[in-house]
C-alpha cells in the first residue's frame, strides 16, 4: 500500500482500495488497474507447477490414445483407399504430441516465463483442433469414435489454467468454431450431422462451464480483496488510518539493513502532540480524536517516497519514516508540516500558542545504527523540542 492513503475523516480511515473495490463491485470480473495487477500476481503464484502437472497429464493421455490407435484400427488390414486417412490420422497425432511434449518440457523447466498465457492458448487450440481432426479421421474410416471426448476438451478450457474468464471465453469460442469447421469440412452425410450435433452440445457445455468458472473466479477475487483488506487493517491504527508500530519497526529494520547497499539516507521523525491531555480535558475525547486525525493528516503529507511511512506509536505519539532525503530536505518537510498545522489553527486554549501544536524530533541514520539507537536519538531531539517551547522541530546532532 502506498503511504499516501487518506486518513480523514474517521470512517474513511479503513476505506482502502480493497474495501472500495468491494463496495463498487466487480460483476464484470475486473478490478481497477493497480488491484488487477496485484490480483494477477497472486493468481499466478504457484501456477507454473500446476500447469506442468496438467501438461504432463494431457501429454500422457494423448500418447496413450496414439499408442492404442494401431491396436484399434489394424492399419495393415485397411483397404488401400483408406491408407491415406490412416496417414492423416498419424500426422495429426504426431503434430499434437510434438506440441504437447514441447509445452510439457518448457513447463517443467520453468521456461514459460512471461509467455505463459501464450503457451496455454496455443496448446489449448492445438489439442482441441487436433482432437476434432482425429475424430473426423475415425468417422471417415468408419470406426467408432466417442465424440464425447470433445465435450471434456471444451469443459477443460474453463479450468484454472492461468486465464481469467474474460480471456477464456474468446479462446473457447475460437476452439468451438474451429472444431465445427473441421467437422463440417472433413465429413459429410450422417457423420457431418453427428459432428454438428455434438457442436451444439459443446456450446451448451461451454455455457455451463462458463457459468461455473464465473462464480469460481468471482469467489477468488472476493477472497483476494477480503484477505488484503484484513491484512491492511491488521497493520493500521483504526483511529487515524496510519500504520501501527509493528509495521513501522519492520520497515525501519529493512531500510537500515538496505542502507549500506543503496546509500540512501534514512530519517526518523518522532512527533508528539503538545499539551494533549489539556486539550482532551478542555474539549472532550471526541474532539481529541479529531485532533489526532488532523495531526495524522498533516504528518502524512510529509511522505512522498514509496518506502516512506507514517505511523501512530500510541496515544499522542506518531512517527514519520523518510527514505532517500538529506537532512535539509527533512527539515524543510518538517517546517512545512508545522506551518500547515499552524494554518489550520485548531483552537487550543490550553497551549501557549493558542492553537493545536506538535513537537518534532528528527534523526538521520548513521552507519551501524540499529532501530533502537536511531529511535533514541530522535526521541532525545523530540525532548529538546519540548524544552524549546513546543511546536517546533529539532534535529539530533
Amino acid at each position: 500500500m502506498s503511504a499516501h492513503h487518506p486518513t480523514l475523516p474517521a470512517h474513511e480511515a479503513l476505506r482502502t482500495s480493497y474495501s472500495r473495490q468491494l463496495r463498487q463491485g466487480f460483476a464484470d470480473l475486473r478490478f481497477d488497474p493497480p488491484l488487477e495487477a496485484a490480483f494477477r500476481e497472486e493468481f499466478d503464484r504457484g501456477l507454473a507447477p500446476r500447469l506442468a502437472w496438467l501438461a504432463l497429464l494431457i501429454t500422457v493421455s494423448w500418447l496413450a490414445f496414439w499408442a492404442v490407435d494401431p491396436l484399434r484400427m489394424q492399419p495393415q488390414a485397411l483397404p488401400a483407399a483408406q491408407q491415406g486417412l490412416w496417414t492423416e490420422l498419424m500426422a495429426v497425432r504426431s503434430t499434437v504430441a510434438a506440441v504437447l511434449l514441447l509445452a510439457t518440457w518448457r513447463a517443467w523447466g520453468r521456461h514459460l516465463g512471461g509467455h505463459l498465457r501464450h503457451w496455454v492458448v496455443v496448446t489449448a487450440l492445438v489439442v482441441t483442433l487436433g482432437g476434432a481432426w482425429g475424430a473426423t479421421c475415425y468417422l471417415r474410416l468408419g470406426s467408432f469414435q466417442p465424440l464425447e471426448i470433445l465435450l471434456l476438451l471444451m469443459a477443460g478450457l474453463f479450468l484454472p489454467i492461468g486465464l481469467t474468464l474474460r480471456q477464456t471465453l474468446p479462446l473457447a469460442l475460437a476452439c468451438l468454431v474451429g472444431m465445427t469447421l473441421v467437422g463440417v469440412l472433413q465429413t459429410e452425410g450422417a457423420a457431418q450431422g453427428r459432428f454438428l450435433y455434438f457442436s451444439g452440445l459443446m456450446l451448451v457445455a461451454a455455457l455451463v462451464a462458463a457459468f461455473g468458472a464465473y462464480h469460481r473466479e468471482y469467489a477468488q477475487r472476493e477472497q483476494f480483496l477480503l484477505r488484503a483488506e484484513l491484512a491492511w487493517q491488521a497493520g493500521r491504527d483504526s483511529l487515524t488510518g496510519l500504520c501501527n508500530r509493528r509495521l513501522l519497526e519492520e520497515r525501519l529494520q529493512a531500510l537500515l539493513a538496505q542502507a549500506p547497499h543503496d546509500r540512501a539516507p534514512v530519517a526518523l521523525v518522532l512527533a508528539d502532540v503538545d499539551h494533549f491531555k489539556r486539550y482532551n480535558d478542555l474539549y472532550g475525547a471526541a474532539a481529541g480524536d479529531a485532533a489526532l486525525r488532523t495531526v495524522a493528516e498533516v504528518l502524512q503529507s510529509m511522505a512522498g517516497h514509496p518506502f516512506d511511512m507514517v505511523a501512530r506509536l500510541g496515544g499522542k505519539s506518531m512517527a514519520v519514516l523518510l527514505h532517500g532525503l538529506p537532512l535539509p530536505e527533512v527539515q524543510r518537510l518538517a517546517a512545512r508540516a508545522l506551518n500547515d498545522l499552524r494554518t489550520r489553527a485548531v483552537p487550543h486554549d490550553g497551549s501557549e500558542h493558542g492553537w493545536l501544536g506538535v513537537s518534532l524530533g528528527l534523526a538521520m541514520a548513521e552507519p551501524g545504527d540499529s532501530p533502537q539507537s536511531l529511535h533514541r536519538r530522535a526521541d532525545h531531539a523530540l525532548y529538546q523540542a519540548k524544552l524549546n517551547g513546543n511546536n517546533c522541530a529539532i534535529a539530533a546532532p
